[in-house]
Parts: C-alpha cells; structure tokens; sequence
C-alpha cells in the first residue's frame, strides 16, 4: 500500500509537522506507559494511593487510545 499526504507550505507548516512527528508522540507515550506499569510492578515502596493514582492514569490512557480507533501495541 501507498499513501501520500500533500501540504501547502508555509499554510500548513503545523500539520504538516504534526504528521511527521506522529510516531514520536506514540513512542513517547509509550515509553510513560511501560514506566507506569514498571513503577506498578516492581516498586516496593509504592504507597497504595500512588499506585492507584498510576493505575488509573495508565488506565486513562489505553481507554483515550482505544476510543479514538488507536493502537499503541501493534
């Protein structure tokens, strides 16, 4: 498959980099995902709230992921 995406430059310079910079954004949410699940796992001194509190952000995340038809784990 083959797909191509046409910007007017300088109009729109914004998409145009917000298209580019697409995988950057998932790698870096991505990255604080797997940090949040490690802190979850294996962080002992984790106090109960703050473990909550992780787990229900990193729950926030995959649900906005999935309700906008995203995967971050392909």
């Amino acid at each position: 498959m083959k797909a191509t995406l046409e910007f007017s430059i300088p109009e729109e310079q914004q998409e145009h980099q917000v298209a580019l910079d697409g995988w950057k954004w998932k790698a870096v949410v991505s990255e604080i995902a797997e940090s949040m699940r490690s802190h979850l796992k294996h962080d002992d001194d984790l106090h109960d709230e703050a473990a909550k509190a992780l787990y229900n952000l990193r729950n926030e995340i995959f649900r906005n992921i999935e309700d906008r038809g995203l995967e971050l784990y392909e």
